[in-house]
């Protein structure tokens, strides 16, 4: 997991509280076969590099203009 918060592993029973674990990518590629669609997937992709910024490297993901470039989604 490197410097990433792990949180999300360390609860005791994710379902039980209410909570779905699922890993947005999958063998290198968007994982298509536990979300319901593409665009879900991108929402916790984005969830995830936002966090990261703030919490891990105290970047305000506010003050930068990026761009997420990916190939065509089937």
């Amino acid at each position: 997991m490197g410097c990433c918060n792990i949180q999300a592993l360390q609860l005791a029973d994710p379902h039980e509280m209410g909570y779905v674990v699922r890993w947005p990518l999958y063998g290198g590629h968007f994982n298509a076969r536990d979300y319901p669609s593409h665009q879900v997937v991108l929402s916790d992709i984005e969830v995830i590099l936002r966090e990261t910024l703030s919490e891990s490297l105290s970047i305000d993901p506010k003050s930068y203009n990026v761009r997420f470039h990916m190939p065509f989604l089937p």
